[in-house]
């Protein structure tokens, strides 16, 4: 069952058990190009702060994007959709390092993407998958 989604904005999901290089500078990236306000749920953040995240914060800051941080304890399949229906100008998912539970995030990504969220998962890095500019500037005129 597709809902009407409220908004364009984006969401980087990221699990701190394994952030990767190539999900940051894509979420900035799009960002940049869309003018859209960036949410990021950090799950399981790693006691230290990385250099990576904190680049991107600060790219973002420096380019005024808005961003919005939230970090918390648990698995993504749970805190996912919670976090998407509790901020509800969110259509569109970015997440990465999903290999190792992708299996069990499967059935809910299925849902989200029912509901109508477009969601980006960068699991096949053989293949490269990627998304172009072109797709997310098509998604900001839907």
């Amino acid at each position: 069952m597709k809902f009407a989604l409220h908004g364009d904005d984006m969401l980087l999901a990221l699990d701190g058990r394994c952030l990767d290089r190539l999900a940051l500078p894509l979420a900035f990236q799009l960002c940049q190009q869309s003018g859209r306000r960036l949410d990021i749920l950090l799950l399981n953040p790693p006691k230290p702060a990385t250099l990576m995240l904190g680049q991107l914060l600060q790219k973002l800051e420096t380019e005024g994007i808005d961003y919005r941080l939230t970090s918390g304890e648990g698995d993504l399949a749970d805190e996912l959709p919670l976090y998407l229906h509790r901020f509800q100008t969110i259509s569109f998912v970015l997440m990465d390092c999903l290999d190792k539970w992708e299996a069990m995030l499967q059935p809910t990504l299925a849902a989200l993407r029912q509901e109508g969220y477009k969601i980006l998962t960068l699991l096949d890095r053989e293949k490269e998958v990627l998304i172009s500019s072109a797709e997310w500037r098509g998604r900001q005129h839907a």
